[in-house]
């Protein structure tokens, strides 16, 4: 018979549900822990935690976590793609019947996650080459970066905490950051432009649940 493993909905996206995710992994009371952060303020640590409540590793590895995640998207759909498809990665999003996917055949790009090709009005990107790092100048940079967000950093990207979502660097407040670099490889602006500065798109802030294995 299979043991039943505990789960245990992991959430430090705020102060709050940090010390009641806490709690129920921990045992401790919620209010112990409390203490624990005000007495030690910025000079605690996960073993002197540990050691402080006497809390067994082995116990804590033998449950199963979920995490809280906040993840960043801009679409025109209302969300109906993500409710379909859930939330996928960039070369899913690129390859499936998606808002991203009808937007680049709009603007004449395909690309082809397979062949390792991007194709835009009529010319071919190779797209193939072993990704060596984020080095280079110019349509070498650009092309690096391209390669690098498709085949390396394709994931999905979420915050387990963070002050702001919207306050992240890559703009994704305002479209994909994937179109940043496909602009600057293609040499055609309105690529990025075209998506930020529409009217049609929304922003939204997801919160969602993940298992942490």
């Amino acid at each position: 018979m299979r043991k039943l493993v505990e789960k245990i909905v992991f959430d430090i996206t705020e102060f709050e549900s940090s010390i009641k995710s806490l709690e129920k992994l921990t045992n401790i009371d919620g209010r112990e822990i409390f203490n624990y952060i005000l007495e030690k303020k910025d000079q605690y640590d996960v073993n002197n935690f540990l050691e402080r409540f006497d809390i067994d590793k082995e116990i804590l590895l033998s449950k199963e976590l979920e995490l809280v995640s906040l993840h960043v998207t801009t679409t025109f759909d209302d969300l109906a793609t993500v409710k379909q498809f859930g939330l996928v990665d960039l070369q899913q999003v690129v390859t499936l019947d998606t808002p991203f996917h009808h937007y680049l055949k709009k603007k004449d790009i395909f690309i082809d996650v397979e062949k390792k090709e991007i194709h835009h009005k009529g010319h071919t990107v190779d797209i193939s080459k072993e990704w060596t790092g984020l080095h280079g100048y110019g349509h070498e940079k650009h092309l690096n970066w391209v390669i690098y967000k498709l085949f390396i950093d394709n994931q999905v990207s979420a915050f387990f905490y963070t002050p702001n979502a919207l306050d992240y660097d890559g703009d994704t407040r305002r479209g994909p950051e994937f179109l940043i670099n496909l602009a600057r490889l293609l040499k055609d602006n309105s690529i990025e432009d075209d998506w930020n500065f529409s009217t049609d798109t929304k922003c939204y802030v997801l919160k969602f649940v993940a298992p942490l294995s």
